[in-house]
C-alpha cells in the first residue's frame, strides 16, 4: 500500500468515527451548522470524508465533539498508513507520524539547512501499543461524559444515519 497524505488519513478517520456513533452525513451537518458553520451541508460531510475537502482546524475540533471523540484519534495514522506523504513526496513513515501526533515530538526528525532528512524505521522499536490505548481511553472518557449530560442540544437520542 502506499503512502496515504495526511487529508486522507484525516479523511478516513473522520468516515470511520462517524460510522463508529451510527449518525448520518446529514446528521454530521446539522450539527456542524449548530456550531455555526453555517456552509456545512451533506455535501460538505461527504466531501470532507473522501478528502476532496480539508476541514479546518476549526472544523476538526467541531468534528471531534460532534463524533463523540477526540482531535488526536482523527489526526492519528494507523500502521495499515504505511506512511504520510507531503506535497514534497518525502514520505514520513507511519510510526513517526503516530508519535508526533501523540505527543512525542519530531522523533529524529532532522533538517540539513532548510531540507528534511526523514528517519527510517527505528531499530528495535515499536510504537507501544499504549498509545493507541491511550487515545482509545479518551473515546471512552467522552463517550461516558456524553451519556452523562444527555444528548446533543437540539438532537434527539433515536437520531440516526
Amino acid at each position: 500500500m502506499a503512502p496515504d497524505t495526511y487529508g486522507e488519513i484525516l479523511a478516513r478517520n473522520i468516515r470511520a468515527a462517524r460510522g463508529r456513533i451510527d449518525i448520518g452525513q446529514e446528521n454530521v451537518a446539522a450539527r456542524m451548522r449548530a456550531l455555526g458553520y453555517t456552509a456545512w451541508v451533506r455535501q460538505t460531510v461527504g466531501s470532507t470524508e473522501r478528502g476532496r475537502r480539508r476541514p479546518t482546524a476549526e472544523e476538526v475540533l467541531a468534528l471531534s465533539l460532534i463524533l463523540n471523540t477526540s482531535v488526536m484519534a482523527l489526526m492519528t495514522p494507523e500502521p495499515a498508513d504505511v506512511g504520510v506523504t507531503f506535497p514534497s513526496g518525502a514520505t514520513l513513515e507511519w510510526h513517526w507520524a503516530q508519535a508526533t501526533v501523540l505527543n512525542r515530538g519530531g522523533l529524529g526528525m532532522k533538517w540539513e539547512g532548510d531540507e528534511p532528512v526523514f528517519p527510517g524505521p527505528p531499530p528495535r522499536m515499536r510504537v507501544p501499543d499504549s498509545w493507541r490505548d491511550k487515545a482509545a481511553e479518551m473515546d471512552d472518557w467522552i463517550t461516558k461524559a456524553t451519556e452523562a449530560v444527555g444528548p446533543w442540544p437540539g438532537g434527539t437520542e433515536d437520531e440516526g444515519g
